[in-house]
């Protein structure tokens, strides 16, 4: 009876496992020798981690057994991958091939008695281990190809930080492998790995070599990440994806500050580094004193140790963590906590204008109008704590580094180029709405100019110097320009100040056109009065007074040489009338009588040439004035056919 089924049920293990033996694992282990011989240092990292996995896993299992485990132990522990192993028609089961073979392994191994068996089974694994470590070149870089590939790997790329629907060329991210998961699974591996081989002392070497290149690879991949990070904002298409992100600029879910407390947990395997870079320092001592704020240590002295031990308990490390990122500097942290404080707070002063486009005008208006160091403006608040942060942080061995740095204003840097858009765009708006309205429907270059730009009320100039374009344009001696605040200007479009510097010399023009439109009309009325005269008969003939002013004079900007003087020259039966401009403001009463006066010239002259004007008879003067009728003539190059070549030698134009 009882004896009976038990003498059964034992023939049935052993012949499961008989069976098991020569029908899945002897065909599944040839196979695989097969495949190994065919390995090298070329081979995928990928490949070979699979491979050594399930080697190592399947050793590790009999060694378990061989110490006593049961098959339902076995089943508990970690098994080895088999979908590497089958053909390629079966890769789609490999999920479910995992588990059988996982299960009837585990039974194969609980079942079997025979310890010789068993042993001849590890030792041939064993052997087929130490090769695959061992192949000629092959160092274990392998290792970051197989985590990086291994099902539910993710990367951290830019897209977990910033809502953007735009892409970037090249964008970086994290690989899997360099994640603190990552490191985990990969130290995780090694350990399998070593328990695994006859000889634990073999891979010391190798280990060593892999865990310097893993380290250096592991905080430059982060640094390459936190370099290009800034250019995540280039994600994010126009105002819709900009106002919603400038609302959380002042809180933890501030991309740059979400990259910071990242950074500070995937490093912490590296706490404990004495070959720190100093943006990984000031990234743990950050942590620190934001679990400072957190657990309220500046109304509690001491807490700072504990702040240290649940970083310490968060890496898993020995030894006393906020002693070797933050040294003696406990009230450094105090500074730092409160500082950072400040910084958040001015912030938080600024994200409301992401509501209004009237707002971040007027914030703007402020930056601009006020003195940097006497300004209230909240972005100067948030300078002055910023500053005053890295003062409090920069404490013993940790030194300065622009790119943690560079995250850290990154909030401040993002709502200021939003603040600068928005007034813009209301700058633009006010523009069309307040002085391009002015013309509409208005013709003729002199009606429209004088809307514009006439000297007192011109809606340029309203604009300009009384309006919202105020703040932020100045007018040096060389001509109008957007002025700087904060680094940059407001990004006016690049034509809008040489259009004020034309129109600034247009408002000068203005009474200068006018002036020679009286002068002229003065002139016709002189004449005609003289014709009057004459035709009754009457006595000799008046002279008329005629104001003429000279401004400095010009050529176009890439011409090799300018012009140096003008002489204006009116002859008349007593004499020549003459004014000669040498590019300084000058100005002459000339007295003209339409029967005295005849020929007018008008000579230019250029270093090595001279070209002139001439007008003749009795309305030549009148035919001058009225050349001049708007206050200024611009001749060109062709105007002079004779010195036409001489002048494009010279490069002048016009």
């Amino acid at each position: 009876g009882l004896h009976e089924s038990e003498r059964v049920e034992a023939e049935l293990k052993i012949r499961y496992c008989k069976q098991f033996q020569q029908g899945m694992l002897t065909p599944l282990d040839r196979d695989m020798a097969t495949q190994m011989t065919g390995f090298s240092a070329a081979t995928p990292g990928r490949a070979i981690g699979e491979y050594v996995l399930h080697l190592a896993r399947r050793i590790n299992l009999i060694k378990a057994r061989l110490e006593g485990d049961s098959a339902g132990s076995l089943l508990k522990k970690k098994q080895p991958p088999y979908g590497p192993l089958l053909p390629a028609t079966e890769k789609e089961v490999i999920a479910d091939a995992n588990g059988k073979f996982s299960r009837s392994n585990a039974h194969y191994l609980g079942w079997n008695q025979d310890a010789g068996q068993l042993n001849q089974e590890l030792t041939q694994l064993q052997t087929w281990l130490q090769r695959m470590i061992s192949l000629p070149g092959l160092d274990l870089h392998w290792l970051v190809d197989w985590e990086n590939g291994e099902d539910g790997a993710v990367a951290v790329s830019l897209d977990q930080f910033w809502s953007g629907s735009l892409a970037l060329a090249s964008e970086p991210s994290v690989a899997p492998a360099f994640t603190r998961k990552g490191k985990q699974d990969i130290d995780d591996f090694l350990a399998e790995i070593e328990a695994a081989l006859a000889d634990q002392t073999m891979m010391a070497a190798k280990k060593a070599d892999f865990g310097q290149w893993y380290r250096k690879l592991y905080l430059a991949s982060w640094q390459t990440f936190a370099e290009f990070f800034p250019k995540g904002v280039e994600k994010l298409k126009g105002r819709p994806e900009w106002q919603p992100l400038a609302l959380r600029m002042a809180g933890d879910q501030c991309p740059y500050f979400a990259l910071i407390d990242r950074m500070a947990e995937e490093l912490v395997p590296w706490v404990d580094d004495p070959k720190q870079p100093s943006w990984a320092k000031l990234v743990f001592q950050w942590k620190l004193f934001k679990m400072q704020m957190g657990k309220e240590v500046a109304a509690a002295p001491g807490m700072l140790d504990k702040a240290g031990q649940e970083l310490k308990r968060m890496a898993g490390k020995a030894g006393d963590v906020a002693g070797k990122v933050a040294g003696d500097a406990m009230e450094a942290q105090g500074r730092a906590a409160k500082f950072y404080g400040e910084y958040r707070g001015a912030l938080a002063e600024i994200t409301p204008v992401s509501n209004s486009r009237k707002l971040a005008f007027e914030m703007a208006s402020k930056v601009y109008a006020e003195d940097p160091t006497m300004g209230k403006s909240p972005f100067f608040t948030a300078d002055t704590a910023k500053e005053n942060l890295r003062a409090a942080m920069l404490t013993g061995a940790i030194e300065t580094d622009e790119l943690f740095w560079k995250l850290v204003a990154g909030p401040r840097d993002f709502l200021l180029a939003y603040v600068r858009n928005e007034a813009a765009c209301f700058l633009q708006s006010e523009w069309e709405s307040k002085v391009l309205v002015e013309v509409k429907g208005v013709s003729g270059w002199d009606a429209i100019s004088r809307v514009l730009m006439s000297p007192e009320k011109g809606v340029v100039w309203k604009y300009v110097n009384s309006g919202v374009g105020m703040p932020f344009i100045s007018h040096p001696l060389k001509g109008y320009v957007a002025k700087e605040a904060l680094g940059a200007p407001i990004a006016f479009d690049p034509a809008f100040m040489p259009f004020l510097d034309k129109a600034d010399l247009e408002r000068k023009v203005i009474p200068k056109r006018d002036e020679a439109a009286a002068a002229a009309k003065a002139a016709e009325a002189a004449a005609a009065a003289a014709a009057a005269a004459g035709g009754g008969g009457g006595g000799p003939k008046d002279s008329y007074p005629v104001l003429v002013k000279a401004y400095p004079i010009g050529a176009n900007a890439d011409a090799q040489v300018k012009p140096r003087a003008v002489r204006l020259e009116l002859r008349c039966t007593d004499g020549i009338q003459s004014l000669v401009n040498y590019n300084y403001p000058v100005e002459k009463i000339f007295n003209w009588n339409p029967d005295a006066c005849s020929d007018v010239t008008l000579d230019i002259e250029i270093p090595g040439i001279t070209v002139g004007k001439r007008y003749f008879g009795a309305k030549a003067f009148q035919a001058f004035l009225r050349e001049f009728l708007r206050g200024e003539r611009t001749f060109q190059s062709r105007d002079f056919r004779n010195q036409y070549l001489d002048l494009e030698r010279v490069g002048i134009r016009s």
